[in-house]
């Protein structure tokens, strides 16, 4: 099964929330700017701690960032997407 998140203003996108959902997924993230975008991928625990999968990634226009193997403990993690500035991306999760 995949998910499509289409993200059109700086905002974050929580991908699952703590409980929900596998967290074991392939991750795809598409700049659809023709501009430059900068994208932040973490994972947030309930006392809202936060572990960075990949922080501040200046993406060039037209591209896509792959996170194969994105695996965690959704018991205890939620997955975030973070977009500054002007934004235009495609958030695609294939369930694995």
């Amino acid at each position: 099964m995949a998910n499509f998140t289409n993200v059109t203003s700086a905002t974050t996108t929580t991908l699952n929330a703590i409980g929900v959902g596998n967290g074991s997924y392939k991750l795809k993230i598409t700049n659809n700017l023709a501009a430059n975008q900068t994208v932040t991928v973490q994972l947030v625990d309930s006392d809202s701690n936060i572990f960075y999968v990949i922080k501040n990634l200046v993406m060039p226009e037209a591209t896509s960032v792959v996170i194969d193997d994105m695996m965690y403990d959704a018991t205890f993690y939620s997955a975030q997407v973070i977009t500054t500035g002007t934004t235009n991306i495609t958030i695609r999760q294939i369930y694995i």
